[in-house]
């Protein structure tokens, strides 16, 4: 079975906090990565050198963390000729390690890196997990979706879960899938632009408050609130409403993946998919 943390196209290094720096832009963290490889490349395979590497580039590379209890792993880097694909730069298999593991020097430990795997890993059906690596765009978008497990579940039921859906072309589960991920990516109702977008998906998170004090018991509110799926989608993307009729509209978005679902095609759009 395809690996979805190094897969043949697409690759990613999220649970090590490959976001969780101060700007986390595509650019910028493409920029990082390919600086850091390039360091890696020249430092001398020893745990002396290797330890002194991993200090200087928190030192100087990555600054305060948004998410101060989410460790961001300073030995994330690419491993492939062409800088498309990050993961573990001590890692057997990396570019001059020879197959010596290394691991054991990064903060968890080598324990913890060979038998780790995200929620989505076990709880995502394969079939939703290699269409989301044939939709995303590049490394930067896999990786900020693939670790949202209650959004690819609700896309999964979305795509799947209907007897009309199985007869989807493939083309168009991958425009619904398309749809989603750039949704997920420029998504504009996040509290904090660079905090939420990180997404700290383990056991211990606590989702927040969509609606401030005031809101949630009223009648808009109690109306989305009543479909668990879509407020899943809200709060792993770091929602924070202003008002009932802002989540209103944001359920309604990711409803309407559905009438794209029945029609199949792009004859009936709603407003914000034109």
């Amino acid at each position: 079975m395809t690996s979805f943390c190094q897969g043949p196209k697409l690759s990613c290094a999220a649970c090590c906090g490959l976001y969780n720096v101060s700007d986390n832009s595509r650019k910028t963290l493409q920029a990082l990565l390919e600086e850091r490889s390039a360091r890696f490349a020249e430092t001398p395979r020893t745990f002396s050198s290797i330890e002194a590497f991993g200090a200087s580039v928190l030192e100087r590379q990555i600054g305060p963390l948004p998410l101060p209890d989410f460790h961001h792993c300073p030995f994330i880097g690419f491993i492939d000729s062409r800088r498309e694909k990050p993961g573990c730069l001590l890692h057997p298999k990396s570019p001059g390690n020879d197959g010596r593991d290394w691991r054991d020097i990064c903060h968890y430990g080598g324990f913890a890196c060979r038998t780790y795997f995200c929620p989505s890993h076990v709880h995502i059906p394969h079939r939703m997990l290699t269409l989301l690596m044939d939709a995303a765009e590049d490394w930067y978008a896999y990786g900020l979706v693939i670790t949202r497990r209650k959004t690819l579940e609700c896309l999964d039921r979305c795509l799947f879960g209907q007897e009309k859906s199985e007869e989807l072309a493939r083309t168009t589960k991958i425009e619904i899938v398309r749809i989603a991920i750039d949704w997920i990516l420029n998504w504009p109702y996040r509290k904090d632009a660079v905090r939420d977008r990180i997404h700290y998906f383990y056991n211990d998170a606590e989702p927040g408050p969509l609606l401030p004090d005031g809101f949630s018991d009223s009648a808009t509110g109690n109306a989305c609130l009543s479909n668990a799926c879509f407020i899943e989608i809200l709060q792993e993307l770091g929602s924070s409403f202003e008002n009932d009729l802002q989540m209103l509209e944001a359920v309604e978005r990711w409803a309407s993946l559905s009438i794209l679902r029945e029609n199949g095609n792009r004859s009936i759009r709603p407003s914000f998919l034109s």
